[in-house]
């Protein structure tokens, strides 16, 4: 049998502590356990909430699936997830939260999302040439994002002359924020403006 099929139902912790149960049983053959031990470990794991014929049916269902050396590991987490779908008394299976979990706290579950996931930010730049629209962007974000910044002892600034995207992926204090900047060429240069205001 496929041991990740029959625990896929399972978290990590309730399939450990099934195993842990199983494992401690005082049994003549390891890795078996006769099919009328099968409710006192049942009883071990989701306690004594369950009733006397949910173990009754437990223990048939026990020895229906048993073979000559009794029933295995995988046998035996079947017929607890079986009952689990039955019982809301899961004792050593129940899931417990490290903190409270409700819908006044959605708007605190949602920004613990998605600063986990992070955020993405699109930005456009648009206006006529030699506005200091690549200026503006690296001047925001304290860096050169979008063009090298031209310095006394450095080339004039490059002129933007066609449409290109550079994205970058910022983090402060563990917030990740890809950033695409899109710039473009000098906005309404070709227009003829001179009568402007005679409009």
């Amino acid at each position: 049998m496929d041991t990740k099929r029959q625990t896929r139902h399972l978290t990590q912790a309730q399939a450990d502590a099934l195993t842990k149960v199983f494992s401690k049983a005082n049994v003549d053959e390891p890795g078996h356990v006769p099919p009328s031990l099968v409710p006192e470990l049942i009883t071990q794991v989701f306690g004594h909430g369950i009733g006397s014929t949910d173990l009754e049916a437990v223990q048939r269902k026990a020895e229906a699936k048993a073979t000559r050396s009794g029933v295995d590991l995988l046998d035996f987490i079947e017929l607890a997830r079986e009952l689990m779908r039955h019982t809301t008394q899961w004792g050593i299976l129940q899931t417990r939260l490290d903190s409270y979990v409700g819908f006044d706290t959605i708007q605190d579950q949602l920004k613990r999302k998605c600063l986990k996931r992070g955020f993405e930010f699109n930005l456009m730049v648009v206006g006529e040439s030699g506005l200091g629209k690549s200026t503006l962007v690296n001047t925001l974000f304290k860096s050169k994002v979008s063009r090298n910044s031209c310095s006394p002892d450095e080339n004039p600034m490059p002129k933007t002359v066609d449409v290109r995207s550079i994205s970058h992926v910022i983090e402060e204090q563990g917030v990740r924020l890809k950033l695409t900047i899109t710039d473009t060429p000098g906005f309404g240069d070709q227009i003829n403006n001179d009568h402007w205001y005679a409009q």
